[in-house]
């Protein structure tokens, strides 16, 4: 993870590693990635998106998140989706 990438996003992979039931329908965890870019040029909101590789499955999770005034991240609008291979 990049210096200037928001927390949330390591922690949104690290969540969705310790979900038993998500793990056992992608086949386990193999790697992730993650793209994200600022919504309407503001440094403080961003639109995302994950994508967890597993063995069998892949799992997209996408959504738009904005900084509070106290730093902390406001996920909204998620979307999630699992593929085949």
């Amino acid at each position: 993870m990049q210096s200037d990438t928001p927390d949330f996003l390591d922690k949104i992979v690290e969540n969705n590693k310790k979900d038993v039931k998500l793990m056992n329908q992608i086949g386990g965890y193999k790697t992730f990635q993650y793209s994200y870019q600022p919504i309407d040029s503001k440094e403080d909101s961003v639109s995302f998106e994950i994508i967890i590789y597993g063995y069998k499955k892949d799992f997209i999770y996408q959504g738009e998140s904005y900084q509070l005034e106290n730093g902390d991240w406001r996920i909204i609008n998620t979307r999630t989706d699992i593929k085949n291979k």
